[in-house]
């Protein structure tokens, strides 16, 4: 991208930005920040955090969580699959395996590969919102949150006791959702079923994806209960997902997550608990043609446990965490292995004066490999107005190895069982401010990352082999704006810029497979009409480049138009397009994504 252009879109970001300062816009509630540990609001959290309600999901007509998630400008998604087949999170220049992913609080990363870090087995349907913290934060949430957070809120409870949906479309698409809602008293319990499949746009991209949800909340034995619970299978063709030699990849996973938490307040304390194991199943075929050429069998389990106290004081919150956690994989690839986690966070929050607080936290982890670490962070931060935050933050965070980076061999790969862990310095600056009439957070960040982890070769002939990597140095910055319209009809306009820079030894005579393969520039351009109350358009445009590849536009529209037969209330239609111009491009090499693809839907709530 020239730098005429890249001056161009910056000079209309700000133009779009200055020019928000007149008429009506969306209402901004007071959300808190679950993964902060503090019990913070977005608009007093010390950091870049978006949080993405079911509102926003319901509007955009998401069918998979990796879709919502790119549409966050810090976030880029590498595809491999469309519809939650598989794909690859990144954030502000870090790859999928240096963030970390929550369900409730309680982590789900997978020990074998990032690359199912977002085999999420919870329905988009049954999000409530989801939290997305930018930058590294170790020293509140623990391992591998080196680049960021993702906390993905489940739904507690809701209004309507059945909802139905139902959606068809191009290249044979079906997908078919259920929910049944129980409440009695102050308990309640939903579960839900999805069933979603495609013949595929190219050859060997179908797929059929099954999934079942229980979340149930109540009390127990006088404390907040909540329980989480979700299976999902996953059976798909994996053209060149891995290497570009073989079209006839083929992969089925299956995923299992449950989760108990208990939690207890009283004035100025509160107490929770929460418990939690995850398992994954991986079959992977290099050539479904011929099974017995090369064939992959994982079977991953990880076991948890949290115990969190806050204490608020009268100008302070004390924050004490302690984590214990067992994470093992048996594989006929990688081998029989197991490893211990424990992590303590000791945390305050200081009411310096009325308009200016500090933060002070340290995590120390302890591994089998590595033993004991102290991992610090903290952060400033001054209210010039009610509406408005200045803040500062830093902290050092870090990320262990997967088991596929430690022990995998092949004669494309080779792992390495001398890995150390990663770890970085981040620092970001940044200014907010959210009120009724507008919103806009302008934030600069710069990682001092250290021991990075990549798959590396000098030549093409050359196995990847993963090792430890020099000092790589990341500056970006990050602007977003929402603004809103009353003019001849009501509409929300919203976009997204983030630029990263890579510093690092160019003299290298390496290829990198991953690190130095993120997305230079992304521009995410938002606008959503409401011509009537029952009627919603929304265009949403995602202009990106990634380091050694082309500039590419993706423009994705939805529609829906609620009560469309006023003898049957509660039905809703809707028309989807995704990638409306039928651009062919690629997020991995050789990985071909879909052109356009229209589907189109219904959907009945029974209250």
């Amino acid at each position: 991208m020239g730098k005429g252009v890249f001056v161009s879109m910056l000079l209309c970001t700000l133009v779009i930005i200055v020019s928000a300062q007149v008429g009506m816009v969306y209402e901004f509630e007071p959300v808190i920040v679950l993964a902060s540990r503090y019990n913070q609001s977005v608009q007093d959290f010390p950091g870049q955090v978006v949080v993405i309600t079911d509102e926003e999901i319901r509007d955009l007509k998401i069918s998979s969580i990796e879709e919502i998630l790119d549409k966050i400008c810090g976030l880029d998604i590498k595809y491999r699959g469309p519809e939650g087949v598989q794909a690859d999170p990144e954030l502000r220049g870090f790859s999928f395996n240096q963030l970390l992913v929550l369900i409730n609080g309680m982590q789900i990363n997978d020990p074998q590969t990032g690359h199912h870090t977002l085999d999420i087995p919870i329905d988009i349907n049954n999000v409530e919102r989801i939290e997305i913290i930018s930058g590294g934060n170790s020293y509140i949430n623990g391992a591998n949150a080196f680049g960021g957070t993702i906390n993905i809120v489940t739904k507690k409870s809701k209004e309507e006791r059945c909802f139905l949906e139902s959606l068809v479309g191009d290249n044979n698409f079906r997908s078919v959702f259920s929910r049944l809602n129980l409440n009695k008293n102050s308990n309640n319990l939903f579960v839900s079923y999805r069933y979603k499949s495609s013949d595929g746009y190219i050859h060997n991209t179908d797929f059929c994806l099954k999934g079942v949800n229980l979340v149930g909340t109540g009390k127990l034995a006088g404390f907040d209960a909540s329980l989480t619970a979700g299976y999902h299978i996953k059976d798909f063709g994996a053209n060149s997902f891995y290497t570009e030699k073989y079209k006839d990849q083929r992969e089925d996973t299956k995923s299992f997550f449950s989760g108990l938490s208990l939690k207890k307040s009283s004035a100025g304390k509160s107490f929770s608990m929460s418990i939690y194991h995850r398992y994954h199943y991986d079959h992977f075929l290099l050539d479904y043609k011929n099974p017995a050429f090369y064939e992959n069998f994982h079977r991953k389990n990880t076991t948890g446990l949290e115990v969190e106290y806050l204490l608020t004081l009268h100008k302070a919150i004390v924050n004490t965490s302690l984590r214990v956690n067992n994470d093992c994989v048996n594989s006929e690839r990688l081998g029989n292995h197991s490893r211990n986690f424990f992590g303590l966070t000791l945390g305050s929050l200081f009411q310096l004066f009325p308009k200016a607080s500090i933060n002070v936290s340290g995590y120390l982890s302890y591994y089998d490999k590595w033993g004991f670490k102290l991992w610090p962070g903290g952060s400033l931060s001054f209210k010039p107005g009610r509406e408005s935050l200045l803040y500062l933050n830093a902290n050092r965070s870090f990320r262990i190895p997967t088991y596929t980076e430690l022990f995998y061999n092949s004669p494309a790969n080779l792992g390495n069982e001398n890995l150390k862990p990663e770890n970085v310095w981040c620092f970001e600056l940044g200014y907010k401010y959210i009120s009724s009439m507008w919103k806009i957070e302008v934030s600069s960040f710069y990682n001092k990352a250290r021991n990075l982890i990549d798959w590396v070769r000098t030549k093409n002939e050359d196995p990847w082999k993963a090792e430890n990597q020099g000092e790589i140095d990341i500056l970006g910055f990050e602007v977003v704006s929402g603004r809103g319209f009353n003019f001849i009809v009501s509409s929300d306009f919203r976009i997204g810029l983030l630029v990263n820079k890579y510093y690092y030894d160019e003299d290298t005579n390496y290829q990198s497979k991953y690190v130095l393969n993120s997305a230079k520039f992304k521009l995410n351009i938002e606008y959503k009409v409401f011509p009537s109350e029952s009627t919603t358009g929304n265009i949403f445009v995602k202009i990106f480049q990634r380091y050694g590849q082309d500039l590419v536009t993706v423009v994705d529209v939805a529609m829906s138009k609620a009560n469309p037969f006023h003898f049957l209330p509660g039905v809703e239609l809707f028309l989807k397009i995704n990638n409306v111009f039928d651009r062919i491009y690629y997020d991995y090499q050789g990985v071909q994504l879909p052109g356009r693809w229209i589907k189109f839907g219904i959907n009945y709530r029974i209250k």
